[in-house]
């Protein structure tokens, strides 16, 4: 299954996986799905997914103890940043998913940028993000509104199941980060 996109698929997903569906749109940019289920990667809980497709999770938060990161990737993230950037005060976000990073980050100034409101709209409803420092717009552009060496870390999270926008991944994007980070 590539992508979500018929209801058909939507059910057998939902039904093979043990899971409940309690959100399901579409936006300009990507079909959006917000799924609950009890058990994920042989933990037990009340999980709450974010999908934009069946093959990638965008956001998982266990309800039961929302500030703890469930997803391997999200707590590798929050160890490198620790790592890396002890002192942190300020940084940049691209891809919100539910905000679980800038979540972990609450008593830093951590700017997200979120290329689709409707996502920013879910994170808020369904997974309790306050939508603080939160900017729906192509982050690209937005970081080029940032203060050279202005930022401790940029942080790119824009993905779908198959790949990182474009934009993202050029010589242009990469001479601009470099501009940003203060070192």
């Amino acid at each position: 299954m590539d992508q979500l996109n018929r209801e058909e698929d939507l059910e057998i997903y939902i039904s093979s996986s043990g899971s409940k569906l309690i959100y399901n749109d579409s936006s300009s940019y990507q079909n959006i799905y917000v799924i609950d289920r009890s058990e994920f990667s042989g933990m037990r809980g009340k999980f709450r997914i974010l999908q934009f497709t069946s093959d990638a999770i965008q956001g998982i938060m266990n309800m039961e103890q929302p500030d703890r990161p469930i997803a391997e990737f999200t707590r590798i993230t929050v160890d490198l940043i620790d790592h890396y950037a002890p002192n942190l005060k300020k940084g940049f976000i691209i891809g919100h998913g539910i905000g679980t990073v800038s979540s972990y980050y609450s008593h830093k100034y951590l700017l997200t940028a979120e290329i689709d409101p409707l996502v920013v709209e879910v994170s808020k409803k369904y997974f309790g993000h306050t939508g603080k420092n939160v900017i729906v717009g192509d982050g690209l552009a937005l970081l080029k509104t940032e203060g050279d060496q202005s930022q401790d870390i940029i942080f790119l999270d824009a993905f779908s199941s198959t790949d990182i926008p474009l934009h993202l991944t050029t010589k242009e994007f990469f001479s601009l980060t470099n501009e940003k980070v203060d070192r």
